[in-house]
């Protein structure tokens, strides 16, 4: 009869630990992500991440409980050699991050293995916060070309709801994600207030008129069984595909929306897959709003930013557009 050794029986043990936490890492990161407190939406983003990695561990024969940085870097750039976004790839590190840390805290690694493994560093220059928007021509035409009326009533809420989208994140500054969240019971058309479900915390916003109109008119158009009610209520923007009619519309599927009117603009091209139509729309109402008002305070509570540097980003571009300095260079060439 064998008698394991006590190191074979810690080792088993240890092995039970890790098998464990892989198997129930949602469970995990359901405790610990925003204090226990996340929303379902940013919960998937998470487990969709991890999951991936887990994935690409298991392709390249790696014990994902069992990797150095030297791992986290070869992964890092195998992203980069998918030619995804900097700001995906800087979110996909962000999740593992937060996956080992908690892995960290149970005692099950002895460190964090990607400390310190980067994003690659943006070097574009049009890719400053605030340097993309559209103008005021762009926005209206974009509004202009979505026709008002159509006989057929899918089609009808369709037009309504693009409407709406484009509405609350180019005039209000939504982001893609707090469109999503928006659900009926976060409206008041009684008093005009909307409550917006962010990324860190929620705020109220007082949207203009034809705006609160707008979604009045699609919500009274749309028709919503109780059935449609999920963990957020009731949303307000709802899928019209076969599969998922009457469903709250996916971040995917906004973003499909937004970029479908925007080809029909001519403001991006087909088979532009950058992903930044819907922030662009939020830039927009930043840049716009400054414009408007020169008040970073006023920018900063409409876009509920919560850090100031983030805001100040807009004045900077404004402040590079009207002061040419070389302008004053008394110098002639023509």
């Amino acid at each position: 009869m064998n008698i394991e050794t006590r190191e074979v029986q810690i080792f088993k043990q240890e092995l039970l630990v890790r098998e464990n936490f892989l198997a129930n890492y949602k469970t995990y990161l359901k405790r610990y992500i925003a204090d226990g407190s996340a929303r379902e939406d940013t919960l998937i983003t998470y487990y969709s991440h991890i999951s991936q990695y887990l994935e690409w561990c298991l392709i390249e024969g790696l014990q994902p409980l069992n990797v150095d940085k030297n791992i986290l870097i070869e992964y890092r750039n195998y992203l980069v050699s998918l030619k995804l976004e900097i700001p995906t790839i800087a979110l996909k590190l962000s999740a593992l991050r937060r996956f080992y840390e908690i892995a960290l805290s149970r005692k099950i690694i002895p460190e964090n293995p990607v400390l310190g493994v980067k994003a690659p560093k943006q070097r574009k220059a049009a890719n400053i916060e605030g340097a993309k928007y559209i103008s005021v021509e762009q926005l209206e035409n974009l509004f202009h070309i979505i026709p008002e009326h159509s006989e057929i009533a899918k089609e009808q809420e369709e037009f309504l709801r693009a409407k709406s989208l484009i509405a609350l994140m180019g005039l209000q500054g939504l982001r893609t994600v707090e469109t999503h969240r928006l659900s009926c019971e976060d409206i008041d058309f009684s008093k005009g207030l909307v409550l917006v479900k962010g990324k860190g915390r929620d705020r109220y916003i007082a949207p203009r008129e034809d705006v609160l109109n707008l979604l009045k008119t699609y919500l009274d158009l749309r028709q919503l069984s109780c059935e449609a009610k999920d963990t957020l209520g009731t949303p307000v923007f709802t899928s019209l595909s076969n599969n998922n009619t009457g469903k709250r519309l996916s971040r995917c599927a906004i973003r499909d929306v937004i970029d479908y009117w925007f080809i029909c603009a001519g403001i991006k091209e087909k088979g532009d897959h950058s992903g930044r139509s819907c922030h662009l729309l939020r830039h927009t109402t930043g840049a716009l709003l400054y414009q408007a008002t020169h008040d970073l305070i006023v920018v900063q509570k409409e876009l509920g930013h919560v850090d100031p540097k983030t805001t100040s980003k807009y004045a900077h571009i404004q402040d590079i557009l009207s002061k040419r300095y070389t302008q004053n260079i008394p110098i002639k060439t023509l």
